[in-house]
């Protein structure tokens, strides 16, 4: 099943396709190099998320439901609907079970501008079963996000990353991506801000299988949860 909504889920980009951190502290000992300082961070990102929680973001596709439904093709836009919901019980199914290294939570798109300015007890938060749950951010609850998207690739004109190492220490600083061409899906792990993290935090793995008996969600839940216990565990020797 993963492999037929993942497919209609890939026909929707195809179509219509035309994040405030919490704090970091990390040593900023003059003369760290880049990659060390990088590396720095991405270790204390996976040892808070390991004490904190992955929110899982579930796409309604709603204003492209909305527009495809404005252009007259209603039919389409139900199936395309009743897809998108599928898809998203399947990724809660999925994920609880097989993210073993934090806890998971499950928010819809709808709630995202609510998550970026931290207005958590207006916001609705569901478990695996899609029922709602007590706000899991209290007291300071470190998180990152988990996305379904399209994977973007750093720009290497750019020599710059999310955090950077300033004279007023670590500030948050724009990440340049490349230009925008189709790519396949992955399940992208996203700051505060929804920003895409960077290497060497394991932050991406791709929703597809070279198997086609292979269920691709399944796949995917096992192979992210594989990476954040085998980076959690280089980082904390």
């Amino acid at each position: 099943m993963g492999k037929t909504i993942l497919g209609t889920w890939l026909f929707l980009v195809l179509i219509l396709q035309h994040g405030y951190g919490q704090n970091i502290e990390v040593n900023t000992k003059r003369g760290k190099s880049k990659g060390k300082i990088e590396r720095q961070i991405a270790e204390e990102q996976i040892k808070n998320l390991k004490k904190g929680i992955l929110l899982i973001r579930l796409s309604t596709k709603s204003q492209t439901l909305e527009t495809i439904r404005e252009k007259g093709y209603d039919q389409k836009a139900n199936e395309m609907e009743a897809d998108q919901i599928a898809l998203n019980k399947a990724i809660a199914t999925t994920f609880p079970v097989n993210i073993k290294f934090c806890k998971t939570a499950f928010f819809y798109s709808e709630e995202t501008d609510k998550l970026i300015s931290k207005d958590f007890d207006n916001m609705k938060f569901m478990n695996g079963q899609l029922n709602e749950i007590p706000n899991p951010l209290v007291n300071d609850v470190y998180y990152l996000v988990l996305d379904l998207a399209i994977l973007k690739e750093r720009d290497p004109r750019y020599d710059t990353y999310r955090q950077v190492v300033t004279e007023k220490g670590i500030e948050n600083k724009p990440v340049y991506y490349s230009s925008s061409n189709l790519r396949l899906p992955a399940f992208v792990v996203k700051d505060q801000n929804l920003e895409q993290l960077t290497d060497p935090f394991p932050y991406y793995v791709r929703a597809y299988s070279l198997e086609p008996e292979i269920d691709r969600i399944l796949l995917a839940a096992r192979k992210l949860n594989k990476s954040l216990f085998k980076f959690y565990k280089k980082a904390t020797r």
